[in-house]
């Protein structure tokens, strides 16, 4: 894989892409599917761990409010690399650099006191479920599965809980999506490749490549 196409985002290009998110993708929605990084970086973790990963062109306009994306549009274009970088690294490090992998929890400050809230994560986790469409989940698999729904539903709006259990929650949930993640790709290995965005609309071949490699259309996923 391209190290250009799976370079980790920075941290400006988080803000930049939870802006997008938000204010582009999902046009300030609040009903919105997801609406920042955290939703859809657990989005991308159970896409990744589908025993049938789908492609990128049947969930991606899921971050769009389920619309189909206008290429055309400059900052729909810089969304999408954006996404994909994401992705591609998220992959990545989920194949070969395990001990790297930190699920990217919503976080608040309360006082003087940094909180951690997962509920974003796992909201965004269960719906990649669904787009994906898990179904008749093993044994193995379900307990984690269960874990991480639950705190889907969670909520710290009315306790804060010991700085202790915190922590030992944020590991529960790493733990749960590397298990599920191992499990699946032991019997169905993600391949280690980029994913190509194809359009929607027609493309010039002298053009950018949509999947965000910076390469001309006709020398990237043209021929994909």
């Amino acid at each position: 894989m391209s190290d250009k196409l799976a370079a980790p985002l920075t941290s400006e290009e988080f803000e930049l892409l939870d802006e997008l998110l938000f204010s582009y993708a999902n046009k300030g929605d609040e009903d919105a599917i997801l609406l920042n990084v955290s939703e859809l970086d657990g989005f991308l973790t159970a896409i990744l761990s589908s025993v049938n990963v789908p492609a990128m062109t049947d969930w991606l306009p899921i971050l769009f409010n389920n619309d189909v994306p206008n290429l055309e549009d400059k900052r729909s274009k810089q969304f999408i690399e954006l996404v994909s970088r994401h992705y591609n690294s998220l992959a990545q490090t989920l194949l070969n650099d395990k001990k790297e992998y930190h699920p990217i929890f919503w976080e608040e400050r309360v006082g003087r006191r940094k909180l951690v809230v997962v509920s974003p994560w796992c909201g965004g986790y269960i719906v990649g479920t669904m787009a994906a469409n898990w179904q008749n989940l093993s044994a193995e698999i379900q307990p984690y599965f269960d874990l991480i729904e639950q705190h889907a539903k969670s909520s710290y709006a009315e306790q804060m809980p010991p700085l202790e259990e915190q922590r030992k929650i944020e590991k529960a949930l790493r733990n749960a999506a590397l298990a599920i993640f191992e499990q699946v790709n032991e019997a169905a290995p993600l391949l280690e490749k980029p994913q190509p965005y194809v359009n929607q609309n027609k493309v010039g071949v002298n053009e950018p490549c949509p999947c965000g490699s910076g390469k001309k259309y006709k020398k990237c996923c043209m021929n994909k």
